[in-house]
């Protein structure tokens, strides 16, 4: 028999969710301003509009930290994080991450393990830190900032096929362009071996 989730429903007040059990949690928060947490495994968190605070813990997690200007803390494991809309700060940390902005302006930080970082729609920065990161933009994506990019290692992928150019700088950047999407990878020098179509 399959394990049933336990169904947190907020009331707009802070969500502590870390100790109602094995089973997974389904959190749905409301539009105010909360701190959620969740140590709990495969938990997906839902936390619409507000300025939020969401703590994840270990295992395969799916948050969606919906409107507002959100921190999210996605803990160990392989976890899959949706900023939305505002101004999000948002952290893969341990684990092969999928790690998606979504409009406004957005900071990334992919953590240890392989993870796949999305701009998307967002003049955002970017960074992987340890491990071989994707980097994934289409022809909207803003101007977006890449720290941490190592070249031979980590990789780009463009959505929407086309074509695409790419400077190098004197000061030892690259950037690239492609349809309305400006890219600035800091410190790293990138060629077309390190740009694919997906």
């Amino acid at each position: 028999m399959a394990i049933q989730p336990n169904i947190v429903q907020g009331n707009g007040g802070d969500i502590n969710a870390s100790g109602i059990g094995v089973a997974p949690a389904r959190i749905y928060a409301t539009n105010n301003s909360e701190t959620i947490r969740s140590t709990g495994s495969d938990d997906q968190i839902y936390a619409k509009g507000g300025d939020d605070i969401i703590y994840s813990g270990h295992n395969q997690d799916v948050i969606n930290a919906g409107d507002g200007n959100d921190f999210v803390d996605a803990g160990a494991s392989r976890d899959f994080v949706f900023g939305g809309a505002g101004n999000d700060t948002l952290y893969g940390n341990e684990g092969n991450d999928a790690v998606v902005g979504g409009d406004d302006d957005d900071i990334i930080y992919g953590g240890d393990g392989n993870d796949g970082l999305w701009g998307d729609n967002s003049n955002g920065s970017l960074d992987g830190t340890v491990g071989a990161d994707t980097f994934r933009f289409d022809k909207a994506d803003g101007s977006d900032n890449v720290f941490d990019f190592a070249v031979g290692i980590d990789a780009v992928e463009l959505t929407q096929g086309g074509t695409y150019s790419l400077t190098q700088t004197a000061a030892g950047h690259t950037k690239l362009i492609y349809g309305e999407t400006t890219v600035l990878f800091h410190n790293a020098l990138l060629t077309t071996d390190d740009i694919d179509f997906i």
